[in-house]
């Protein structure tokens, strides 16, 4: 144990461990915000779905899995190589033209596809047999392409996919004072926080990246479009404050 002792001893470590904190927290802090936005969207989607196609409130569908909805092939989802499709593995599970047989599933594939900012949702990360009972499936389409297909929670989910559904989802434009539309804004810059401490090969942090880190930090979670009167976000501001008086 003693040859740790040094590296414990690090001002640059400690640091990357009060980076790693305010990271979590603030991912605590938007939590409840993207679980709540999602969860109107899917809610608002299956309820115009009924009432477009005269379907009895509440009706939903849990037969149709993802590879039913993807055509063959599709970009950045269908892998086909040698004349062999590596997604859609068998006949059960292949794209089915004629549609969801309740009529929930194609539709709310168009307005998952019409709702993210680019128009190209992660379809692989979700399980579409679960899109009318679970939210956070309709979460993942729009977080990054891979790493996300086994979270089934937000609480199960890193700062990265947090951030990617608030940049990627249309309807948080309207939540955020913070211009999304624009290539670097405020989301994108913390995401970028995220990802450099979570992969830092050597677990150190210096004094003025720290600061700047906290800056920006608490700066997404003041935005005075929703987040700067949400008790979550704020409380999650408490705790970067006594985060950077500790160690």
């Amino acid at each position: 144990m003693a040859s740790y002792n040094p590296k414990l001893r690090d001002k640059k470590y400690n640091n990357w461990v009060k980076a790693q904190l305010a990271v979590l927290f603030t991912k605590e802090g938007v939590e409840p915000f993207v679980c709540n936005e999602i969860k109107q969207f899917q809610l608002k989607c299956l309820h115009d779905i009924c009432y477009v196609n005269e379907l009895p409130s509440g009706t939903c569908c849990s037969s149709c899995c993802t590879e039913n909805l993807v055509k063959c092939p599709t970009n950045r989802i269908c892998n086909v190589s040698y004349g062999k499709c590596t997604y859609h593995r068998n006949v059960t599970t292949r794209y089915n033209s004629s549609g969801c047989p309740n009529k929930i599933c194609h539709n709310l594939k168009t307005e998952i596809q019409n709702a993210h900012r680019y128009y190209g949702p992660s379809y692989k990360n979700s399980d579409a047999t679960q899109w009318c009972s679970n939210f956070w499936e309709v979460a993942k389409c729009f977080m990054p392409p891979d790493g996300y297909k086994d979270r089934s929670s937000a609480t199960e989910t890193d700062f990265n996919g947090i951030i990617s559904v608030i940049l990627n989802h249309k309807d948080f434009h309207g939540k955020v004072h913070e211009d999304l539309n624009k290539k670097i804004n405020i989301f994108e810059k913390v995401r970028e926080i995220g990802r450099k401490v979570r992969h830092s090969s050597t677990l150190e942090v210096e004094d003025s990246d720290l600061h700047h880190y906290f800056q920006l930090l608490q700066q997404m979670l003041s935005d005075p479009g929703y987040l700067v009167t949400d008790t979550h976000a704020q409380n999650a501001k408490k705790k970067l404050i006594q985060v950077i008086k500790q160690f």
